[in-house]
């Protein structure tokens, strides 16, 4: 991930809802689009609900702030494009899944002891390819 500072409020506002979703067993709970095989996006894209643990060591929990849809993302959905995401049940999907997307911007909700170079509320994007 590559860090960069947040914006101070008075250059940006966005309209973001600032509560989480959180169960009662601490757990947050998110939402992704998951595809667990090549096709046609409005074939295959599912809305997945899921829970993420808190972070621990070097992990950090991230809230997406913005993510285009573009082109390649499609293409990727589709089995055309030469990157694609693994097929994991790392969501804990029923049947091996992908996430598609190349970028996005997130928020830093939360970081684990051995994180140093982020911290809560920084800004961060994918340095790699593939969601």
């Amino acid at each position: 991930m590559t860090h960069y500072p947040k914006p101070s409020p008075s250059t940006t506002t966005l309209p973001l809802d600032p509560q989480r979703n959180i169960s009662t067993y601490g757990y947050t709970q998110a939402k992704a689009l998951v595809y667990p095989k090549h096709g046609s996006p409005a074939d295959v894209l599912n809305l997945h609900t899921h829970s993420i643990s808190p972070p621990h060591s070097n992990h950090i929990t991230l809230r997406t702030l913005a993510a285009p849809l573009n082109p390649s993302d499609i293409n990727q959905i589709q089995g055309t494009y030469p990157t694609a995401p693994p097929f994991t049940q790392d969501l804990g999907t029923a049947q091996t899944s992908a996430v598609p997307g190349n970028e996005a911007c997130f928020e830093v909700l939360a970081a684990g002891s051995a994180c140093t170079n982020v911290t809560k509320g920084d800004w961060v994007i994918p340095r790699r390819t593939g969601l």
